[in-house]
């Protein structure tokens, strides 16, 4: 099932390989220049605020039970700022942003709490997000052996 409305697709990696199956498969393909997930994705957001590209939703790739649904969730009319934590309430598995350099990065541990206090700090409506396709990620092994027992 596809989104209701268009969006466009930009694939951050040091990954040539990566890059070249974004551009196959139509999404914007941009070579990490600097090392680390949130300067990635800083790097990422700064392309797509000077192409005017807005709004911005940034989803983890380990999400495998991440549904059509739940992106329609994080994009539906709202806040400034929606965060989708994990089961802890503690991660941030998606952030969508209307502006993509509104706030800083803080992907890692505890960044639900850092996101929704920049929000906070910037003036900006924020909103947590529980949904379990978006809740459900896989970090330990733990989580690996519940999707392999689920599937």
């Amino acid at each position: 099932q596809a989104l209701s409305a268009p969006a466009d697709v930009l694939v951050v990696s040091r990954d040539e390989s990566a890059l070249e199956q974004a551009r196959k498969g139509g999404a914007m393909a941009l070579r990490e220049s600097c090392a680390g997930h949130n300067p990635a994705l800083a790097q990422a957001l700064l392309v797509l605020d000077r192409s005017r590209r807005a709004p911005v939703l940034i989803v983890s790739s380990d999400l495998p039970w991440l549904s059509v649904q739940d992106l329609e969730a994080m994009l539906s009319p709202g806040g400034a700022v929606r965060i989708a934590t994990d089961l802890a309430q503690r991660g941030t598995n998606a952030l969508y942003l209307t502006q993509p350099t509104s706030l800083p990065l803080h992907f890692g541990e505890d960044s639900r709490a850092a996101h929704q206090a920049a929000a906070t700090q910037a003036g900006l409506d924020c909103e947590i997000v529980l949904r379990p396709g978006l809740a459900r990620d896989i970090d330990t092994p733990q989580d690996l052996d519940i999707l392999l027992h689920k599937a």
